[in-house]
């Protein structure tokens, strides 16, 4: 099997051993190593005298890296990490939605049992209403009742006091024609006196 050569910390020999780089070439990588530092795949593709379709096959094969191992597996290690704080921040996140939602649940009970109160409340206004307006009618027709009866008496003792009237107004007739004729009956008397 192939040993992995990592194109960062390789040594010119470590370079030699894969397939189409001879000395030439890793004097080239070794240069543009010290050039710019560490190399990226894109980097190594820019090389002046470099096939850049070799580099693909040999990344895709694992013949080639580009980080120490130590680094993958630090980088393995900070994935882990990073995708176990993701997960607890996921289930946080879901624990916070819970606890919202349970919130939500209790706010929603609460305004249930107050509409519930609010409803009972005024379905007993509204029968307090109708009993107030039961006896209201019933006072309200006695009152037009007792009215009407006070109206009739009244109008009977209107028709009484005519009534009266009219006797008061026969009986001073009466008198005065009985005053006329005593005061006749007094002339004749006197005048028979005389003759």
């Amino acid at each position: 099997m192939s040993k992995v050569v990592n194109i960062n910390t390789a040594s010119k020999e470590e370079l030699i051993t894969i397939k189409d780089i001879g000395e030439a070439r890793a004097k080239i990588i070794i240069a543009a190593r010290t050039d710019k530092g560490k190399l990226t795949l894109e980097d190594l593709k820019l090389i002046q005298g470099l096939p850049n379709t070799m580099w693909d096959p040999l990344v895709a094969a694992g013949r080639i890296i580009f980080e120490n191992t130590e680094e993958v597996d630090d980088s393995a290690d900070q994935k882990k990490t990073n995708r176990e704080e993701k997960e607890k921040l996921l289930i946080k996140v879901d624990q916070d939605k819970l606890e919202k939602l349970e919130k939500q649940k209790e706010q929603m009970d609460l305004l249930e049992i107050e509409r519930r109160e609010m409803k009972d409340m005024m379905e007993s206004i509204e029968k307090k209403f109708e009993s107030e307006k039961t006896v209201f009618m019933e006072k309200t027709n006695q009152l037009i009742t007792k009215l009407n009866e006070e109206r009739a008496i009244q109008a009977l003792t209107i028709e009484r006091e005519k009534l009266a009237r009219k006797k008061c107004d026969r009986l001073e007739e009466e008198i005065k024609h009985f005053q006329m004729s005593k005061r006749v009956t007094e002339t004749i008397v006197q005048h028979e006196k005389k003759s």
